[in-house]
C-alpha cells in the first residue's frame, strides 16, 4: 500500500512511473501506457485492443479472473498433470541427460585414473546427489532412482512421493517469483534442471595410500605447486575431452593455454603432454620456458619470440620437434626479378 499524504504531483506522478515500469515487464503483452492530461490527472489504460483500451481496475479484474481460473484448472488436473508431465514425457528426457551425464563422469573418472604422475598422485571424480531441502522433497537419490524406472512399474505411493516434491518446490517457484516479480518459467526452469540435483566431488590419493580422500580447499592447499597444477589440469583436460567426445571423427579437438602448465616440474610437464596426445588434442600454448619437446610429443611447431635489450623490434625463430630432435626452420628467401 502507499500512503498518498503530504505528498507533491511530481512526485506523485514520479512513483507511479517507477511502479509502472517494474510491472510492465510482466504485463508487456497488455501494453500499458502513462498519460499525464492536461488537468493534472495521470491516465494509466491497457491498450493490447486499441479499440477498447482497459483502465487499471479492468485489466486487475481480467488477471484475478484468469488466476482463479487457472487455480481451479490446476487442482483439477493436478495429479494428471504431474504425472503426465513430469513422470511422463519430462520424466524421460531427465531420464535420458541423468544416464548421459552419468557416462560422461565415469569416463572423465576412467581418464583421470589412468594418470600416474610421478609424485603419485591420484584423482578421482564422483557426482554426487544433493540432500533435500524440506522434509516433503523427496532426497536426490531417491527421486533420481524412481525416475529412473519406468513409470508403470511405480506403485500409487511412489507416484504421490514424486507429484509431492515437484509440488512443493513448484509452491515455491511461485512465491519467489511473486517476491522477486519474475517470470515463472525461469523458476520452474530451475526446478526441472537435473544439473542443480547433483554437485561434483573431487577426490585424491598419495603414493600408496588406500583410499581416496575429498580434495577440499584445506587438502588442495597442503599440495605442492606441482600437485596443484596437476589437480587442476587433469580434470579440465578429462572434461575437454569428454564434451568433444560428442563431435565428429574428423572434427578438430583444439584447445588454448596461456602461461602453460606454470609451477609443473619437467616430470610432470611430461605426462601432461602425454595426456594431451593420448586424447589427440591439438593445442596453442604461449610460454616463457616451455618449449614442449618431450619424448611424448609426436611433433609440434615452435615460435621463439625474441626481442634484443632495448631494441623495438622482434625476430621470429621457427622449430620443428619430430619426437626425438629440436629442428631450426630456416626461412625461405625469395629473390626478386
Amino acid at each position: 500500500m502507499y500512503e498518498f499524504v503530504n505528498i507533491n504531483k511530481d512526485r506523485l506522478g514520479n512513483e507511479v512511473q517507477q511502479i509502472l515500469n517494474v510491472v510492465e515487464s510482466n504485463l508487456r503483452e497488455y501494453v500499458l501506457q502513462l498519460e499525464y492530461l492536461s488537468s493534472g490527472r495521470i491516465h494509466i489504460t491497457s491498450n493490447r485492443d486499441r479499440l477498447n483500451p482497459l483502465p487499471p481496475s479492468a485489466l486487475l479484474e481480467e488477471l484475478i479472473q484468469q488466476r482463479d481460473e487457472q487455480r481451479i484448472l490446476l487442482t483439477q488436473k493436478d495429479r494428471e498433470l504431474y504425472e503426465e508431465i513430469i513422470i511422463g514425457s519430462v520424466g524421460k528426457a531427465i531420464q535420458k541427460r541423468i544416464h548421459r551425464a552419468k557416462d560422461w563422469v565415469l569416463q572423465m573418472d576412467s581418464l583421470m585414473n589412468l594418470r600416474d604422475t610421478s609424485s603419485g598422485l591420484k584423482l578421482s571424480l564422483s557426482w554426487e546427489p544433493k540432500k533435500a531441502e524440506t522434509e516433503t522433497e523427496i532426497p536426490t537419490d531417491a527421486l533420481v532412482e524412481l525416475l529412473l524406472r519406468d513409470a508403470h512399474q511405480m506403485d500409487d505411493d511412489e507416484i504421490d512421493q514424486v507429484v509431492e516434491h515437484f509440488r512443493t518446490r513448484i509452491l515455491k517457484a511461485k512465491v519467489n517469483a511473486e517476491e522477486e516479480q519474475g517470470m515463472l518459467r525461469y523458476y520452474l526452469n530451475e526446478i526441472l534442471d537435473y544439473r542443480s540435483w547433483f554437485e561434483f566431488r573431487l577426490y585424491f590419493r598419495k603414493g600408496e595410500q588406500t583410499g581416496y580422500k575429498e580434495l577440499t580447499d584445506s587438502k588442495f592447499n597442503v599440495l605442492s605447486g606441482g600437485e596443484k597444477a596437476m589437480a587442476m589440469y587433469i580434470p579440465l583436460f578429462a572434461a575437454t575431452f569428454s564434451r568433444y567426445s560428442d563431435a565428429r571423427d574428423e572434427a578438430p579437438k583444439i584447445i588454448s593455454l596461456d602461461e602453460a602448465f606454470a609451477g609443473v616440474d619437467d616430470a610432470n610437464m611430461r605426462d601432461m603432454f602425454q595426456l594431451l596426445t593420448e586424447m589427440g588434442f591439438d593445442y596453442i600454448m604461449t610460454s616463457q620456458v616451455l618449449w614442449g619437446c618431450y619424448d611424448t610429443v609426436p611433433r609440434l611447431a615452435i615460435y621463439e619470440i625474441y626481442r634484443p635489450k632495448d631494441i623495438r623490434v622482434v625476430t621470429l625463430f621457427h622449430y620443428r620437434w619430430n619426437g626425438k630432435s629440436k629442428v631450426l626452420v630456416e626461412p625461405e628467401l625469395s629473390l626478386s626479378k
